[in-house]
């Protein structure tokens, strides 16, 4: 559900755990890689946005994965923005996405689920 459509009342109500989420502004120097997973019959994409800390869009991509899990296609948009950042020259980074399982192995608070483990490696 779009900001837009919330404010303006939508057909669906959001649920007990919606909430919105601004884009918070960065430390200077700093880039923020926002990414996502996407899945739909069986068929996954993936995509990130790299901003820098005065919200200027600085690298953003999508990819389709074919048939996969949406938790491989979270870790590979996650893995594929984390190259690009790389590859920029950019070395403060911030991340963040919506995959609590990606998010807390990243924060070395959860284990890896096996078919993430070489992506997480990678990362």
């Amino acid at each position: 559900m779009s900001a837009e459509d919330f404010f303006q009342g939508s057909l669906s109500t959001p649920s007990a755990n919606f909430k919105f989420v601004r884009w918070q502004p960065l430390i200077p120097g700093r880039v923020k890689l926002n990414f996502d997973g996407f899945l739909q019959n069986n068929s996954a994409a993936g995509g990130y946005i790299i901003r820098d800390w005065r919200r200027a869009v600085l690298k953003l991509g999508a990819t389709y994965y074919g048939n996969a899990l949406i938790i491989m296609a979270e870790g590979r948009a996650l893995i594929d923005g984390v190259k690009e950042v790389i590859a920029a020259g950019y070395r403060k980074l911030d991340i963040e996405g919506d995959n609590l399982i990606i998010i807390k192995a990243l924060q070395g608070t959860a284990m890896v689920p096996w078919h993430l483990r070489n992506v997480m490696l990678d990362i």
